[in-house]
């Protein structure tokens, strides 16, 4: 990786009712570097990630920076996925590229104390090298788009046709208006 330079492509795109999250990297948005300690972290993820480090017993410098680096990434993928009407809830997929194997077990740790008992499909691969200066993780995602606003609208559609057909095949005017109406 050359320098610490993020290149300016497509954070997330939206294709049906599915976002697909390009690789996130855990950084600090006003330096633009990797993030290695809670300090590079949202205020309210610094008690949620020292509990996942005490936990899983990190041992080393490297394995803290992985894990603080993973929990920003989440942090990063929630504001992502909600700018696109979706939630960590919805994850599908993550792969996880990881500069060291060894750090795989404090970012499991911090993705599943994150995604809860119901976590999307996890690959994690480790790499040579990462393009961001000092990243130890790199993760990118797929998630499923709410559907609610659909699924509302196809309910609303469906109760507006009954409560129609019903009012054709009713005997009383006045119920049929009453119900036009409503």
């Amino acid at each position: 990786a050359e320098g610490g330079a993020i290149a300016r492509l497509a954070t997330a795109v939206r294709g049906g009712d599915l976002v697909f999250v390009s690789g996130l990297f855990g950084y600090d948005t006003n330096t633009r570097r990797a993030v290695s300690d809670v300090s590079g972290l949202q205020p309210n993820s610094h008690q949620r990630i020292e509990m996942v480090l005490r936990d899983v017993n990190v041992q080393s410098r490297e394995q803290r920076a992985a894990a603080v680096q993973t929990q920003c990434i989440l942090d990063q993928l929630q504001v992502v996925l909600a700018s696109l009407d979706s939630k960590l809830d919805s994850l599908l997929k993550l792969t996880v590229y990881l500069r060291d194997v060894r750090d795989f077990s404090c970012v499991r740790k911090v993705l599943l104390d994150a995604l809860g008992d119901d976590p999307p499909a996890i690959t994690a691969l480790a790499v040579w090298d990462l393009p961001l200066s000092g990243a130890r993780v790199q993760i990118e995602a797929v998630a499923w788009v709410s559907g609610m606003n659909t699924l509302l609208v196809a309910v609303l559609s469906f109760l507006a046709i009954w409560l129609y057909v019903l009012a054709l095949k009713s005997d009383r005017p006045t119920r049929r208006r009453a119900l036009l109406i409503a």
